[in-house]
């Protein structure tokens, strides 16, 4: 059982022990603050130090890149572009090297193309000329050929309207050959039926001549009493003769008339198929003339339609050989903005290191070190002040 004195000595025991643990926890922890008030001027200057290097390193890189971009803005592109290390900076500088080496190519292939737009815009202008000459000449000669297609398309239709006529005509002709024909198989009809009347009178005639002969026989039989009737006899056989002659020549003239009729109905009847003939040929020729009208007019608005694509045409190409003169125009502008770069044949434009950079990287090491240092020292602190409050 523990007393009461000794409970007094035992805490007056642990008052003491725990001012001496408080004094010696104060001299460790002023130590302590020694140290790492040391370690941290360390630390700074070694990171100032670290710092100074990177910085003068990173300056160098800048001024490096900000020239090689001030060369290429300025159309320099014959510089190299040096990079070392695998920093950023070190990327920009590769990939500012790599979009001058894509500036060069495009600027060389627009180059190329700018000549070939060069020859080109002049041998296109050479050839739009040509070409507005060309339409120029179709486009008179067709303005030609479609007057002479008027012209030609005029006569064809009088032509049609001529045949028209014509066909009206050998069709009225026809009519009166046939008329004719008709007319001319009566007076051939009329002329047998004369020819036979006149025979009658002739047969008359002769019976008269014999009843005049015999009549002078009786008057010469009669004696003096006969003489009066041997005159009438004598005059009546004359008369007959007259008769005789002229039924004679009637008859002539008939046979002649008829001869002639038939001669003039066979004519007319070769006459009609012939005159038919020529009414179908007339026509033929009227049908192939409105058809030749129909295939003019075809033809005519198929050249006012091509009048029309050559005008066109001409319009274009006038049109193309402004545009090839603009483009003429504008080559040497071209070529004015491609000359104020300035290049050169460079075989290696990058020098590219995979080297480490020594100080850099001792001077990072070192900072890490001090303040892995600083940072074990302020955890030291800080538990010791975490011992101090129980």
């Amino acid at each position: 059982m523990i007393k009461d004195g000794d409970f007094l000595n035992l805490f007056r025991e642990i008052k003491e022990a725990k001012a001496l643990a408080f004094s010696s926890m104060d001299s460790a922890q002023t130590q302590s603050l020694y140290v790492t008030l040391v370690v941290g001027i360390a630390s700074t200057l070694a990171a100032l130090i670290f710092g100074l290097l990177l910085t003068a390193g990173i300056r160098t890189k800048l001024r490096n890149a900000n020239a090689a971009v001030n060369a290429i803005t300025e159309g320099d592109l014959s510089a190299e572009i040096k990079a070392t290390g695998n920093d950023e900076i070190s990327s920009l500088l590769i990939s500012t090297s790599q979009m001058r080496d894509k500036i060069v190519e495009v600027i060389g292939a627009m180059s190329l193309v700018i000549e070939k737009i060069s020859e080109n815009s002049s041998k296109l202008e050479v050839t739009a000329d040509q070409v507005s000459d060309g339409t120029s000449q179709q486009a008179t000669s067709v303005q030609e050929t479609s007057a002479s297609m008027d012209e030609m398309a005029n006569t064809i239709n009088e032509n049609a309207r001529n045949a028209t006529e014509t066909d009206e005509t050998a069709k009225l002709l026809a009519e009166n050959a046939l008329v004719c024909s008709n007319s001319m198989k009566k007076t051939s009809e009329a002329m047998g039926d004369i020819f036979e009347r006149i025979a009658i009178v002739g047969e008359i005639t002769r019976k008269i001549e014999l009843l005049a002969l015999n009549a002078s026989v009786e008057a010469a039989r009669a004696g003096e009493h006969g003489k009066g009737f041997a005159v009438v006899a004598s005059e009546v056989s004359k008369l007959a003769e007259l008769s005789k002659d002229a039924a004679s020549e009637i008859q002539r003239s008939s046979t002649d008339g008829k001869k002639l009729a038939d001669e003039t109905n066979q004519m007319l009847d070769e006459l009609l198929p012939e005159i038919e003939k020529t009414q179908n040929l007339v026509q033929n020729i009227s049908a192939s003339s409105k058809e030749q009208a129909t295939g003019a007019e075809q033809i005519n608005d198929a050249i006012k339609t091509l009048d029309n694509v050559i005008q066109q045409n001409a319009l274009a190409s006038s049109n193309l050989s402004v545009s090839a003169n603009e483009l003429a125009q504008i080559v040497p502008n071209l070529e004015d903005l491609v000359k104020q770069f300035k290049l050169a044949k460079i075989d290696d434009d990058i020098e590219t290191t995979e080297e480490e950079d020594e100080p850099s990287e001792n001077a990072s090491s070192d900072h890490t070190d001090d303040a892995d240092t600083s940072s074990n020292e302020d955890n030291k602190s800080n538990n010791k002040q975490d011992f101090g409050r129980y």
